[in-house]
């Protein structure tokens, strides 16, 4: 099913429509960055706009660009489980290595235990950024 999922959000077309945003967000940082604020002001839609910019400014492959939205009805994740997202990623792009992924979580708020799991991937995997958003 985490694969399922993973491929789907891959293929997912950005949406071509979305208007700039004031607050951008910066692909130079080294490491994480988090996207706060209340429902409905467009977190996902900045998410979006970054991981297009990416692809087509910076020259980012599609592979090395990790989204998962927690919100997603068909997962339930116990904090031990988290994992299965990296290894499900792997299975899918072997020749990929997670240090040169960017990771894109929305909604992570809605899994226990994420903190220690964000932390985690902050402090052993990502040279690059990661974004999430609450």
């Amino acid at each position: 099913m985490l694969k399922d999922i993973l491929i789907e959000n891959s293929l997912r077309k950005i949406n071509l429509g979305l208007l700039p945003r004031d607050k951008k967000l910066y692909s130079d940082l080294p490491k994480m960055q988090v996207l706060l604020g209340p429902r409905r002001v467009g977190k996902t839609s900045a998410m979006q706009l970054y991981m297009q910019e990416l692809t087509e400014n910076l020259g980012v492959k599609s592979d090395r660009l990790v989204y998962f939205n927690f919100e997603d009805e068909r997962v339930h994740f116990l904090p031990e489980q988290l994992d299965l997202i990296l290894q499900a990623w792997k299975e899918l792009h072997p020749s990929v290595q997670l240090e040169d992924c960017f990771f894109f979580f929305d909604e992570v708020q809605a899994a226990p235990g994420w903190e220690k799991f964000l932390n985690r991937i902050n402090e052993t995997l990502t040279k690059k950024n990661m974004l999430y958003r609450m």
